[in-house]
């Protein structure tokens, strides 16, 4: 493959990754993710790996759902980069 190609791959991969995760989530959205988060969370906390999943099925950026988590009080267990236990 030539290079130019595997360039014009990598900017359409590139673009259609931050449209997909630069979107805004809409109110419905958001409160079947609070629902989710509260469903899965267990005394006030909720794994990494869990956290990770449940952007990737909402479709937003894993910065946002830590947002959303600190707006709702919930802390991050398990992380993954042994940032928090």
């Amino acid at each position: 493959m030539e290079e130019s190609s595997v360039e014009a791959i990598y900017s359409f991969l590139k673009r259609l990754r931050t449209n997909a995760f630069n979107r805004s989530i809409s109110m419905e959205e958001r409160k079947k993710l609070e629902e989710t988060i509260l469903a899965k969370a267990k005394d006030g906390r909720i794994p990494c790996a869990l956290c990770f999943r449940i952007a990737d099925d909402f479709g937003i950026p894993k910065k946002e759902l830590t947002k959303i988590l600190n707006e709702m009080k919930i802390k991050i267990s398990q992380c993954q980069l042994g940032c928090f236990e």
